[in-house]
């Protein structure tokens, strides 16, 4: 988690996202349909650079697990469990 994140978009500008208090995120080169399994993109290789930025903004994401195995469940402090929850953040333009 953090509380913002500034990608550049352009030229000398750029968007700046802040958590309310916190966000999490992820921004990659490629559309979430290129890491599907049943198209054959299985190795990093498989996947092709993109002229995008993906971005995924979260409030929280759960643990990844695998501490003895990969089939080994996050910590229980770690695992989001199903309830309502609502975060906001702010998107501001910004210069560089």
């Amino acid at each position: 988690m953090c509380a913002g994140l500034q990608l550049p978009i352009a030229r000398g500008l750029g968007l700046r996202f802040e958590g309310d208090p916190y966000i999490c995120f992820n921004a990659r080169h490629q559309p979430d349909t290129d890491f599907d399994v049943y198209d054959n993109h299985r190795h990093t290789t498989d996947i092709v650079h993109r002229d995008m930025v993906n971005l995924n903004i979260d409030y929280k994401q759960t643990g990844v697990g695998g501490d003895d195995s990969w089939g080994a469940l996050p910590h229980q402090k770690y695992i989001l469990f199903p309830e309502a929850m609502q975060y906001s953040f702010t998107m501001k333009p910004v210069g560089f």
